[in-house]
């Protein structure tokens, strides 16, 4: 398990509650990869490869609904043409 990191890319496809669907698919849901997060005390969580069939409002809601992890470290959903910078 990863430590200490400054960013965690996760894929962020599935909510809770389509977590028989992710399972089908080999995924995870949002809420457990925000504890994941937290697990491995990584400084944030970026979200991406979105559910093809959300639209641009549905992730901004998401992103509203999910802005932090249990522990309280920033969630943020990317966007097409994002820069994420890592490091300190």
């Amino acid at each position: 398990m990863a430590t200490g990191v400054d960013v965690l890319l996760h894929d962020g496809q599935f909510t809770a509650s389509e977590a028989a669907r992710a399972e089908e698919y080999g995924h995870t849901t949002l809420d457990v990869a925000a504890a994941y997060t937290d697990r491995c005390h990584a400084r944030e969580l970026v979200f991406l490869h979105h559910h093809p069939d959300r639209t641009d409002l549905e992730i901004d809601a998401l992103a509203a609904e999910v802005g932090h992890t249990p522990g309280g470290r920033p969630i943020r959903f990317a966007a097409e043409g994002d820069v994420i910078h890592v490091g300190r």
